[in-house]
């Protein structure tokens, strides 16, 4: 007994992994030195001796020097730490797997859409020296599982995490639970599908703009368009836009209509036509879907700009044209 009367480690692990039907114990190598001591205690008890594995601790470098994460010093060798930052539990799980076995990646890579648990643990594999913490894996693996999530499942999990720990990106996705999995669902299901997302903490500001909310701030705040075009070639583009939008048509043909709206105004169909003989045009096509972009979306960046405007629709991008061009205007 320790000197509150609880009992020890020593003691207490093999009372609880016996009852608990315990048939390997894995822990850190620091537990090596207590193994014929816990092998006494099993035997006195006649309880089975279960399999040890005893594990290199997870290191990270302190200026400059490898030292063993620390549950007192890094705020990272606690699991809240992830959670609460919205790290998807099957990125960090993946990421371990990595430490754990060294032949894990390779099966990844051969097995893209697999569970974790389909793979074959092996005591074998495991390597022997002290993997280094590396946070930017971590976020790397965190996306390609968010990216092959499936729209259903990344839904529900984005909703859990914000019930907890945002508030704000709760309302949006509880405003309109079809229309959220319609956005998070963008180029989803192919083959190299998009990797927006890092963490559910990143969603709202990435997908924030699809909300007439968030966007009316944007143009409240201010448009920066290039400066290299004028306020009156800016509000022509958007009106030109605002009647032929061609968001009837597929993307194929909506990207040819607007590439011929774009050259028929003097921008260069290529970009290295117009690095070429800049005299010769106002800007690139990817300068006027840039105008239509910030236009109607209020950002520079979004997702796949036709999937956006099409889950926008008609109404809704018109109004945002319209509101745009007001800006323009008194501004």
């Amino acid at each position: 007994m320790k000197t509150d009367l609880l009992p020890t480690y020593h003691f207490a692990h093999l009372v609880d992994d016996h009852f608990m039907r315990t048939t390997h114990v894995t822990r850190g190598e620091e537990w090596m030195s207590s193994v014929p001591i816990h092998i006494e205690l099993f035997k006195a008890l006649d309880f089975e001796i279960p399999v040890y594995c005893h594990f290199p601790v997870i290191m990270k470098l302190d200026d400059g020097k490898r030292r063993k994460l620390s549950k007192r010093k890094d705020d990272e060798a606690s699991v809240d730490y992830f959670l609460e930052r919205g790290y998807p539990i099957e990125g960090f799980l993946e990421y371990l797997m990595t430490l754990a076995n060294s032949n894990f990646e390779e099966w990844r890579i051969q097995n893209p859409f697999k569970n974790i648990f389909d793979f074959k643990l092996s005591f074998e594999k495991m390597s022997l020296d002290g993997a280094l913490f590396d946070i930017d894996k971590i976020k790397s693996i965190s996306k390609e599982r968010l990216a092959y999530m499936d729209a259903e499942k990344f839904a529900k999990n984005a909703l859990e995490y914000a019930k907890k720990y945002d508030d704000n990106l709760k309302a949006i996705i509880e405003l309109n639970y079809n229309y959220f999995k319609d956005i998070i669902s963008i180029e989803r299901n192919t083959e190299k599908p998009r990797k927006d997302y890092e963490k559910y903490s990143d969603i709202l500001s990435i997908i924030n703009f699809m909300y007439d909310e968030y966007y009316l701030k944007m143009l409240a705040y201010g448009l920066q368009f290039n400066e290299r075009f004028s306020v009156d070639v800016l509000i022509d583009i958007l009106e030109e836009y605002r009647e032929n939008n061609g968001l009837e048509l597929s993307q194929e043909e909506w990207f040819a209509n607007m590439k011929e709206m774009a050259i028929s105004r003097g921008f260069a169909a290529r970009g290295k036509d117009f690095k070429k003989n800049p005299d010769l045009y106002i800007g690139t096509v990817g300068d006027y879907a840039g105008i239509l972009r910030l236009g109607t979306c209020g950002k520079k960046n979004t997702p796949n700009f036709y999937s956006v405007l099409v889950i926008l629709g008609v109404d809704r991008v018109v109004e945002r044209i319209n509101k745009t061009i007001d800006y323009l205007k008194n501004n």
